[in-house]
């Protein structure tokens, strides 16, 4: 309850100063840095939850440290990999969509036949 409200109070603050700065690069760098804190909260909160650990002790905020990061580095891990695989693809123009699903038998059931 207590991280709850600090959270509050730190998006309270937060949005203040959204409203107060005059350059949109300053605001713009403000809202990032509020969004990147609302991931930071909700993804530690998941974490904490998900893995039932209690925070009330020292020895449970390191257990809760090293479950977020391992679980950040899965995340990353994974955009690593996405990523790769999104550049191994052909995306140049020389690439040709026919509509006809005669690519059905072959367990692609998308209906589109990708050739080149």
């Amino acid at each position: 309850m207590i991280g709850f409200i600090i959270f509050i109070i730190a998006a309270i603050v937060v949005l203040y100063f959204i409203t107060q700065v005059k350059h949109m690069h300053n605001r713009f760098t403000l809202i990032l840095i509020g969004l990147l804190l609302l991931f930071l909260y909700i993804s530690a909160s998941v974490i904490i939850s998900k893995n039932k650990i209690e925070v009330k002790s020292f020895q449970g905020m390191v257990i809760a440290g090293e479950a977020y990061f391992k679980w950040l580095g899965h995340v990353f891990d994974n955009t690593k990999t996405i990523m790769g695989n999104a550049i191994k693809l052909d995306w140049g123009p020389g690439t040709n969509i026919d509509s006809t699903p005669s690519n059905t038998a072959s367990g692609n059931n998308s209906g589109f036949t990708i050739g080149s």
